[in-house]
Protein backbone atom coordinates (compact mmCIF):
# COMPACT_ATOMS: atom_id res chain seq x y z
CA UNK A 1 0.00 0.00 0.00
CA UNK A 2 1.44 3.42 -0.96
CA UNK A 3 1.61 6.39 1.40
CA UNK A 4 -1.39 8.13 -0.20
CA UNK A 5 -3.52 4.99 0.12
CA UNK A 6 -2.44 4.58 3.74
CA UNK A 7 -3.44 8.13 4.57
CA UNK A 8 -6.82 7.73 2.85
CA UNK A 9 -7.52 4.53 4.75
CA UNK A 10 -6.49 6.16 8.04
CA UNK A 11 -8.77 9.14 7.36
CA UNK A 12 -11.71 6.83 6.59
CA UNK A 13 -11.17 4.86 9.79
CA UNK A 14 -10.94 8.07 11.83
CA UNK A 15 -14.21 9.42 10.39
CA UNK A 16 -15.88 6.01 10.94
CA UNK A 17 -14.69 5.89 14.57
CA UNK A 18 -15.89 9.42 15.24
CA UNK A 19 -19.27 8.60 13.73
CA UNK A 20 -19.67 5.63 16.06
CA UNK A 21 -18.63 7.67 19.08
CA UNK A 22 -21.55 10.09 18.90
CA UNK A 23 -24.93 9.10 20.40
CA UNK A 24 -27.84 8.89 17.98
CA UNK A 25 -29.60 11.94 19.38
CA UNK A 26 -31.81 12.21 16.29
CA UNK A 27 -33.85 9.30 17.61
CA UNK A 28 -35.35 11.57 20.24
CA UNK A 29 -36.84 13.94 17.70
CA UNK A 30 -38.14 11.18 15.44
CA UNK A 31 -40.28 9.35 18.02
CA UNK A 32 -43.63 11.06 17.68
CA UNK A 33 -46.37 8.45 17.64
CA UNK A 34 -47.36 5.11 19.10
CA UNK A 35 -46.55 3.06 15.99
CA UNK A 36 -43.00 4.37 15.94
CA UNK A 37 -42.65 3.58 19.63
CA UNK A 38 -43.95 0.08 19.08
CA UNK A 39 -41.36 -0.58 16.38
CA UNK A 40 -38.56 0.63 18.65
CA UNK A 41 -39.90 -1.36 21.57
CA UNK A 42 -39.94 -4.65 19.67
CA UNK A 43 -36.67 -4.15 17.79
CA UNK A 44 -33.59 -6.26 18.31
CA UNK A 45 -30.26 -4.95 19.51
CA UNK A 46 -27.39 -6.75 17.80
CA UNK A 47 -23.77 -5.99 18.64
CA UNK A 48 -22.88 -2.30 18.55
CA UNK A 49 -20.12 -1.85 15.93
CA UNK A 50 -18.10 0.55 18.07
CA UNK A 51 -17.75 -1.86 20.99
CA UNK A 52 -15.25 -4.63 21.61
CA UNK A 53 -15.96 -8.00 20.02
CA UNK A 54 -15.35 -10.04 23.15
CA UNK A 55 -18.37 -8.39 24.79
CA UNK A 56 -20.72 -9.98 22.27
CA UNK A 57 -22.00 -13.43 21.38
CA UNK A 58 -22.34 -14.85 17.88
CA UNK A 59 -26.01 -15.59 17.24
CA UNK A 60 -27.10 -13.96 20.46
CA UNK A 61 -28.00 -17.16 22.35
CA UNK A 62 -25.76 -17.55 25.40
CA UNK A 63 -26.81 -21.16 25.90
CA UNK A 64 -25.70 -22.17 22.41
CA UNK A 65 -22.05 -21.30 23.08
CA UNK A 66 -20.03 -24.48 23.54
CA UNK A 67 -18.68 -24.92 27.09
CA UNK A 68 -14.95 -24.58 27.63
CA UNK A 69 -12.52 -26.16 30.06
CA UNK A 70 -11.98 -24.41 33.39
CA UNK A 71 -8.64 -22.85 32.30
CA UNK A 72 -10.11 -21.66 29.00
CA UNK A 73 -13.15 -20.24 30.77
CA UNK A 74 -10.96 -18.41 33.28
CA UNK A 75 -8.96 -16.81 30.46
CA UNK A 76 -12.10 -15.74 28.58
CA UNK A 77 -13.66 -14.24 31.71
CA UNK A 78 -10.48 -12.35 32.51
CA UNK A 79 -10.41 -10.96 28.96
CA UNK A 80 -14.07 -9.94 29.24
CA UNK A 81 -13.48 -7.98 32.44
CA UNK A 82 -10.46 -6.25 30.91
CA UNK A 83 -12.37 -5.33 27.75
CA UNK A 84 -15.24 -4.05 29.84
CA UNK A 85 -12.88 -1.80 31.80
CA UNK A 86 -11.35 -0.60 28.52
CA UNK A 87 -14.62 0.52 26.95
CA UNK A 88 -14.07 4.09 25.76
CA UNK A 89 -14.77 6.89 28.18
CA UNK A 90 -17.40 9.35 27.01
CA UNK A 91 -18.13 12.92 27.96
CA UNK A 92 -21.22 15.06 27.79
CA UNK A 93 -21.49 17.69 25.13
CA UNK A 94 -19.58 20.78 26.13
CA UNK A 95 -17.34 19.05 28.66
CA UNK A 96 -13.61 19.19 28.12
CA UNK A 97 -11.56 15.99 28.10
CA UNK A 98 -12.56 12.34 28.29
CA UNK A 99 -14.24 12.13 31.66
CA UNK A 100 -16.56 9.18 32.14
CA UNK A 101 -20.22 10.07 32.42
CA UNK A 102 -20.90 8.22 35.63
CA UNK A 103 -22.14 8.49 39.19
CA UNK A 104 -20.13 9.24 42.28
CA UNK A 105 -19.71 6.45 44.83
CA UNK A 106 -22.41 8.05 46.93
CA UNK A 107 -24.66 8.30 43.88
CA UNK A 108 -24.28 4.59 43.13
CA UNK A 109 -25.03 3.65 46.73
CA UNK A 110 -28.09 5.90 46.81
CA UNK A 111 -29.34 4.45 43.52
CA UNK A 112 -28.96 0.94 44.95
CA UNK A 113 -30.70 1.85 48.22
CA UNK A 114 -33.55 3.49 46.36
CA UNK A 115 -34.05 0.46 44.11
CA UNK A 116 -34.06 -1.85 47.12
CA UNK A 117 -37.07 0.08 48.42
CA UNK A 118 -39.03 -0.76 45.29
CA UNK A 119 -41.82 -3.23 46.20
CA UNK A 120 -41.28 -5.44 43.15
CA UNK A 121 -37.54 -5.72 43.82
CA UNK A 122 -38.19 -6.63 47.46
CA UNK A 123 -41.00 -9.10 46.75
CA UNK A 124 -39.10 -10.90 43.99
CA UNK A 125 -36.13 -11.38 46.33
CA UNK A 126 -38.40 -13.19 48.77
CA UNK A 127 -40.06 -15.43 46.19
CA UNK A 128 -42.94 -13.15 45.33
CA UNK A 129 -44.41 -13.31 41.84
CA UNK A 130 -43.22 -16.92 41.39
CA UNK A 131 -46.73 -18.34 41.69
CA UNK A 132 -46.62 -22.13 41.37
CA UNK A 133 -43.11 -21.99 39.89
CA UNK A 134 -40.25 -21.82 42.36
CA UNK A 135 -37.53 -21.46 39.76
CA UNK A 136 -38.18 -18.06 38.14
CA UNK A 137 -35.94 -16.02 40.41
CA UNK A 138 -36.72 -12.76 38.56
CA UNK A 139 -33.07 -11.66 38.37
CA UNK A 140 -33.85 -10.25 34.91
CA UNK A 141 -36.78 -8.29 36.32
CA UNK A 142 -34.61 -6.76 39.05
CA UNK A 143 -31.97 -5.98 36.42
CA UNK A 144 -34.62 -4.14 34.40
CA UNK A 145 -35.63 -2.20 37.52
CA UNK A 146 -32.00 -1.19 38.11
CA UNK A 147 -31.67 -0.22 34.46
CA UNK A 148 -34.67 2.10 34.68
CA UNK A 149 -33.42 3.57 37.95
CA UNK A 150 -30.00 4.22 36.42
CA UNK A 151 -31.52 6.00 33.43
CA UNK A 152 -33.67 8.02 35.79
CA UNK A 153 -30.51 9.01 37.66
CA UNK A 154 -29.31 10.71 34.51
CA UNK A 155 -26.86 8.14 33.15
CA UNK A 156 -26.72 7.92 29.34
CA UNK A 157 -27.28 4.57 27.66
CA UNK A 158 -23.58 3.88 27.19
CA UNK A 159 -22.95 4.24 30.93
CA UNK A 160 -25.38 1.41 31.77
CA UNK A 161 -24.86 -2.23 30.74
CA UNK A 162 -25.82 -5.74 31.79
CA UNK A 163 -23.48 -8.50 32.90
CA UNK A 164 -24.61 -12.10 32.31
CA UNK A 165 -23.30 -15.24 34.03
CA UNK A 166 -24.08 -18.57 32.33
CA UNK A 167 -23.27 -22.04 33.63
CA UNK A 168 -24.04 -24.73 36.17
CA UNK A 169 -24.88 -22.32 38.98
CA UNK A 170 -26.30 -23.72 42.20
CA UNK A 171 -27.54 -22.23 45.44
CA UNK A 172 -29.09 -24.18 48.33
CA UNK A 173 -30.08 -27.05 46.05
CA UNK A 174 -31.58 -24.77 43.36
CA UNK A 175 -29.89 -24.83 39.98
CA UNK A 176 -29.73 -21.73 37.83
CA UNK A 177 -28.94 -21.70 34.13
CA UNK A 178 -27.91 -18.07 34.27
CA UNK A 179 -27.90 -14.90 36.32
CA UNK A 180 -27.86 -11.25 35.23
CA UNK A 181 -27.15 -7.92 36.85
CA UNK A 182 -27.14 -4.31 35.70
CA UNK A 183 -23.84 -2.42 35.56
CA UNK A 184 -23.55 1.33 36.07
CA UNK A 185 -20.49 3.41 35.37
CA UNK A 186 -18.63 5.21 38.12
CA UNK A 187 -17.28 8.66 37.38
CA UNK A 188 -13.74 7.19 37.55
CA UNK A 189 -14.59 4.93 34.58
CA UNK A 190 -15.02 1.67 36.52
CA UNK A 191 -18.21 -0.41 36.39
CA UNK A 192 -20.37 -1.37 39.38
CA UNK A 193 -22.84 -4.24 39.54
CA UNK A 194 -26.05 -3.20 41.30
CA UNK A 195 -27.27 -6.69 42.14
CA UNK A 196 -29.81 -6.96 44.98
CA UNK A 197 -28.80 -10.54 45.89
CA UNK A 198 -25.47 -9.24 47.26
CA UNK A 199 -26.94 -6.45 49.34
CA UNK A 200 -24.62 -3.69 48.11
CA UNK A 201 -23.03 -2.39 44.90
CA UNK A 202 -19.93 -4.33 43.83
CA UNK A 203 -17.25 -3.56 41.27
CA UNK A 204 -17.70 -5.79 38.22
CA UNK A 205 -14.66 -7.94 39.03
CA UNK A 206 -15.77 -8.31 42.65
CA UNK A 207 -19.24 -9.38 41.49
CA UNK A 208 -17.63 -12.00 39.27
CA UNK A 209 -15.52 -13.36 42.15
CA UNK A 210 -18.56 -13.56 44.44
CA UNK A 211 -20.58 -15.37 41.78
CA UNK A 212 -17.78 -17.84 41.13
CA UNK A 213 -17.02 -18.56 44.78
CA UNK A 214 -20.64 -18.84 45.97
CA UNK A 215 -22.49 -20.40 43.03
CA UNK A 216 -19.96 -21.86 40.56
CA UNK A 217 -18.50 -25.01 42.12
CA UNK A 218 -17.27 -26.39 38.77
CA UNK A 219 -15.55 -23.10 37.85
CA UNK A 220 -17.02 -23.19 34.33
CA UNK A 221 -19.25 -20.09 34.58
CA UNK A 222 -18.89 -17.74 31.60
CA UNK A 223 -19.64 -14.04 31.80
CA UNK A 224 -20.77 -11.77 28.97
CA UNK A 225 -21.74 -8.12 28.74
CA UNK A 226 -24.46 -6.53 26.61
CA UNK A 227 -26.28 -3.23 26.24
CA UNK A 228 -28.63 -2.76 29.18
CA UNK A 229 -31.76 -3.03 27.04
CA UNK A 230 -31.15 -6.72 26.33
CA UNK A 231 -33.87 -8.66 28.13
CA UNK A 232 -33.12 -12.34 27.60
CA UNK A 233 -30.08 -14.65 27.47
CA UNK A 234 -31.59 -16.38 24.43
CA UNK A 235 -31.94 -13.46 22.06
CA UNK A 236 -30.79 -9.91 21.32
CA UNK A 237 -34.37 -8.67 21.67
CA UNK A 238 -35.04 -5.62 23.80
CA UNK A 239 -37.89 -5.34 26.28
CA UNK A 240 -41.04 -6.43 24.45
CA UNK A 241 -44.64 -5.89 25.47
CA UNK A 242 -45.61 -9.45 24.54
CA UNK A 243 -42.83 -10.85 26.72
CA UNK A 244 -43.38 -8.54 29.69
CA UNK A 245 -47.12 -9.28 29.66
CA UNK A 246 -46.80 -13.07 29.94
CA UNK A 247 -49.12 -14.61 32.52
CA UNK A 248 -46.12 -16.56 33.86
CA UNK A 249 -44.75 -13.33 35.39
CA UNK A 250 -47.93 -12.56 37.37
CA UNK A 251 -48.00 -8.84 36.37
CA UNK A 252 -44.49 -8.24 37.78
CA UNK A 253 -43.55 -5.86 34.96
CA UNK A 254 -46.82 -3.93 34.90
CA UNK A 255 -46.49 -3.52 38.67
CA UNK A 256 -42.85 -2.45 38.27
CA UNK A 257 -43.63 0.20 35.65
CA UNK A 258 -46.51 1.50 37.74
CA UNK A 259 -44.46 1.66 40.93
CA UNK A 260 -41.56 3.50 39.28
CA UNK A 261 -44.02 5.96 37.76
CA UNK A 262 -45.60 6.50 41.17
CA UNK A 263 -42.21 6.90 42.90
CA UNK A 264 -41.04 9.49 40.38
CA UNK A 265 -44.20 11.51 39.86
CA UNK A 266 -46.42 10.88 42.88
CA UNK A 267 -49.24 9.90 40.52
CA UNK A 268 -50.79 6.49 39.82
CA UNK A 269 -49.35 4.57 36.87
CA UNK A 270 -51.10 4.28 33.52
CA UNK A 271 -51.01 0.48 33.40
CA UNK A 272 -53.77 -1.68 34.83
CA UNK A 273 -52.99 -5.20 36.02
CA UNK A 274 -50.96 -7.07 33.43
CA UNK A 275 -51.98 -4.73 30.59
CA UNK A 276 -48.91 -3.24 28.93
CA UNK A 277 -50.78 -1.80 25.98
CA UNK A 278 -50.31 1.79 24.77
CA UNK A 279 -51.14 4.65 27.09
CA UNK A 280 -54.47 6.30 26.15
CA UNK A 281 -54.04 9.17 23.67
CA UNK A 282 -55.20 11.91 26.06
CA UNK A 283 -52.78 10.73 28.76
CA UNK A 284 -50.03 10.47 26.15
CA UNK A 285 -50.47 14.10 25.07
CA UNK A 286 -50.16 15.31 28.65
CA UNK A 287 -47.09 13.18 29.28
CA UNK A 288 -45.36 14.32 26.10
CA UNK A 289 -45.83 17.96 27.08
CA UNK A 290 -44.32 17.42 30.54
CA UNK A 291 -41.22 15.32 29.78
CA UNK A 292 -37.96 16.83 28.59
CA UNK A 293 -37.18 15.93 24.95
CA UNK A 294 -33.80 14.37 25.80
CA UNK A 295 -35.54 11.67 27.82
CA UNK A 296 -37.24 10.32 24.69
CA UNK A 297 -33.96 8.85 23.43
CA UNK A 298 -33.70 6.10 26.05
CA UNK A 299 -32.92 2.89 24.21
CA UNK A 300 -35.20 -0.10 24.56
CA UNK A 301 -38.38 1.30 26.06
CA UNK A 302 -39.79 3.66 23.49
CA UNK A 303 -41.60 6.90 24.19
CA UNK A 304 -44.88 5.31 25.28
CA UNK A 305 -43.32 3.72 28.34
CA UNK A 306 -40.64 6.29 28.89
CA UNK A 307 -42.98 9.24 29.23
CA UNK A 308 -45.25 7.28 31.53
CA UNK A 309 -42.43 6.49 33.92
CA UNK A 310 -41.44 10.08 34.59
CA UNK A 311 -37.76 9.11 34.60
CA UNK A 312 -36.60 12.67 34.11
CA UNK A 313 -37.63 13.52 37.68
CA UNK A 314 -35.30 11.03 39.37
CA UNK A 315 -31.81 12.23 40.35
CA UNK A 316 -29.15 10.94 42.74
CA UNK A 317 -26.51 13.64 42.42
CA UNK A 318 -26.67 16.93 44.35
CA UNK A 319 -26.96 19.99 42.14
CA UNK A 320 -23.69 21.84 41.79
CA UNK A 321 -23.78 25.36 43.12
CA UNK A 322 -22.30 28.00 40.82
CA UNK A 323 -18.94 29.21 42.02
CA UNK A 324 -18.87 32.74 43.34
CA UNK A 325 -16.24 34.99 41.87
CA UNK A 326 -14.97 37.80 44.03
CA UNK A 327 -13.46 41.03 42.83
CA UNK A 328 -10.88 42.90 44.77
Amino acid sequence: MNARGGRSRASFLLVFALTLSFPRAALAAEISNTSQCSRLFSATLGPTPGELNSLHMAGGDLFSIAPKSAPQTAALNEALLKDLADLPLISRKGEAGLKAVGLTQDGIERLFADAMENPQVRESLCGGYNGSSKSLGFCWGRAMAMHLKALGAGLPNRSVRKLWAVGDLKNAGTEWRYHVTTLVRHEDGSWYAVDPIFGRPLKADEWFLRMRSEFDAQKTMRIYSSPASRFSPNTWAKYRRAELSKELYHSFFADLLNSIHRENTGRPGAWAGSDLGPIPADVMRKLKSSVRPAAWAITGLGAVYLTGLGLSSLKYEPKKRPSRSSTE
